[in-house]
């Protein structure tokens, strides 16, 4: 055979490069197509006439956004050469957002909540000083919104920080002000996003992980979540970080300083923005290394007082509110279910999962310093990468092991997918719109019932894929070497 193919020109070596052509082309079908389908999905699905009693069609139609971004990541079209730039990602991810911003808030209330404390905040008055319902006898032209704030009996919940961005959509006007508001921080979290990616080494192209992905678009620019917000500092506080960590050392300006103070006080408005983003508070004095710790530190704290100092002492209302949350709050939670089941207390559930959640979050977080601790001082991207999966592993234990599963939760775990990129994940980021199968009959005859059995489907979904992958990895490393 080998002799024949020499006297024939080796037409083997041809047809591998025709091969290479066929593939060269359906490269670039693929990549023109496949934002194609995403748009024409996205467009399907903002013209459905009510998300809540729709939600099979359009959880269906997101599902295969999803796949067809994991086909994109599979086909590893985010190659140096071959993949869609950062620009292209981002003005992509304008306009499927821009399909949303006219809906109504259909699938989450919470927006009337931030365009009644903005408008408290824009008038003069502290929104922790009464709630809602309490508030409009002093402003009766609030009745209106104060009657669609849910739990409209309690003072806001929302940290401080978040009180400033209520007020800006508030200025702007009303829900649209307020969704325009967000979607622009949204944007700017993905601008963020690409240039840590390009920091990090890492393909453009994995940016489509968020920017494209249906979380963001559906809970940002369809319910406008607050989280977006929260994010759009998280990001702006790492990337300080990671500027920091691969600037070189200079005696001039006190970059590693001032770095570091900009990560602290960003690093703090995203905490008060809303509580979430606390969990990643020793990844980012970790990640902020010997040469800018100290500064990171004042920065949280001094911006943490300032910010808080603005509505005391009437934030301590907050906090009351906070505490009912901790203590009732219940959405999808998988393990707090059966745990409550099996205990007959949701107490002791609460407080079992709470110290399960700081144990694992503790060993990972060691895990990780370990990792750096020879890398500390060494300007690699491993250090950087690292502390990405950090961050990953910790969002996705806290959604597994939270009482309150909300899909919007999910943004964080979303939000470090084009680090990332792990098959559950990716996966988890779409399952947990599952939960919202309780709108069906709440917008057709006000009754919210919640099951047990979607609770489980929201964790199984990645639980099989991690499952998988586990499973597949081992048996390719056990395989004989001549069938690989």
């Amino acid at each position: 055979m080998s002799r024949h193919i020499q006297k024939k020109g080796n037409p083997l070596g041809q047809d591998l490069i025709i091969n290479k052509e066929w593939a060269g082309r359906g490269n670039q079908w693929v990549r023109i197509g496949l934002p194609v389908l995403i748009l024409i999905v996205y467009g399907w699905i903002s013209r459905l006439p009510d998300l809540r009693v729709n939600v099979p069609e359009w959880i269906g139609a997101s599902a295969v956004i999803v796949m067809l971004l994991g086909l994109a990541c599979l086909l590893e079209i985010q190659g140096k050469n071959d993949g869609w730039s950062a620009a292209f990602i981002i003005f992509l991810g304008v306009v499927f957002r821009m399909m949303f911003l006219v809906r109504p808030p259909e699938l989450s209330d919470d927006i009337f909540r931030y365009v009644f404390d903005g408008q408290m905040l824009l008038a003069s008055q502290n929104p922790y000083s009464a709630a809602p319902l309490d508030a409009v006898l002093s402003h009766p032209l609030l009745s209106d919104l104060a009657a669609q704030v849910n739990h409209g009996e309690l003072p806001t919940i929302y940290p401080p920080a978040a009180q400033f961005v209520f007020a800006a959509g508030a200025f702007l006007g009303g829900v649209f002000g307020m969704k325009l508001t967000l979607i622009c921080l949204d944007i700017f979290t993905c601008v963020l996003m690409a240039r840590i990616l390009k920091m990090l080494r890492l393909p453009a192209s994995g940016l489509i992980l968020y920017a494209w992905h249906p979380l963001p678009v559906m809970e940002i620019a369809g319910s406008g979540h607050i989280d977006a917000a929260g994010i759009f500092f998280l990001f702006l506080s790492l990337f300080f970080l990671m500027k920091n960590k691969f600037r070189p050392v200079s005696t001039g300006f006190p970059w590693p300083v001032l770095s570091g103070w900009g990560a602290g006080f960003f690093f703090a408005a995203a905490v008060l923005t809303k509580w979430l983003p606390l969990m990643f508070l020793p990844g980012i004095f970790l990640l902020a290394g010997s040469r800018g710790r100290k500064a990171a530190a004042f920065g949280f704290f001094a911006g943490g007082l300032v910010m808080a100092a603005w509505f005391w002492p009437d934030l301590c209302n907050g906090f009351y509110t906070l505490s009912i949350y901790v203590a009732n709050w219940e959405f999808s939670g998988f393990a707090f279910r059966m745990l409550r089941a099996f205990l007959g207390s949701g107490t002791m559930a609460r407080l079992i999962l709470a110290a399960a959640f700081l144990s694992w979050a503790g060993f990972l977080y060691f895990r990780y310093y370990r990792a750096i601790s020879g890398l500390e001082e060494q300007k690699t991207a491993g250090d950087g990468l690292l502390v990405f999966r950090s961050f990953y592993d910790v969002t996705m234990t806290f959604l597994l092991f939270t009482p309150t599963l909300h899909p919007w939760y999910a943004l964080y775990l979303a939000a470090f997918l084009p680090f990332v990129g792990g098959s559950a994940g990716i996966i988890f980021s779409w399952s947990v719109f599952l939960g919202y199968r309780v709108l069906i009959l709440y917008a057709l005859i006000g009754l919210w019932v919640e099951s047990d059995l979607m609770s489980m489907l929201i964790i199984l979904g990645p639980a099989a894929a991690y499952a998988g992958v586990l499973f597949f990895g081992v048996a390719v490393r056990h395989k004989p070497l001549q069938t690989i």
